[in-house]
């Protein structure tokens, strides 16, 4: 049956989605790490991840207020 088909409930056949292959990839985890070191893990990440979202606002705030300074310098250049 071709990938977009739809089924005989209407639905279109494809491959489970992110979230599924994301909760079988954190219970083969839970199984195989254990609850101890899975809940270490787990905070690593959402350590990590906040860490790259504050770097990231940085950056973005950092851009914007360099661009600003420039913009006034572009107007007066190009008159």
């Amino acid at each position: 049956m071709p990938a977009n088909r739809p089924t005989k409930k209407g639905r279109p056949n494809s491959m489970p989605g992110f979230g599924t292959e994301l909760l079988l990839f954190c219970g083969l985890g839970y199984v195989v790490l254990g609850p101890k070191r899975m809940q270490t893990l787990l905070q690593s990440i959402a350590r990590a991840k906040a860490e790259f979202e504050k770097t990231q606002r940085t950056i973005k705030s950092e851009l914007a207020t360099h661009l600003e300074a420039q913009e006034p310098e572009d107007r007066i250049s190009r008159t």
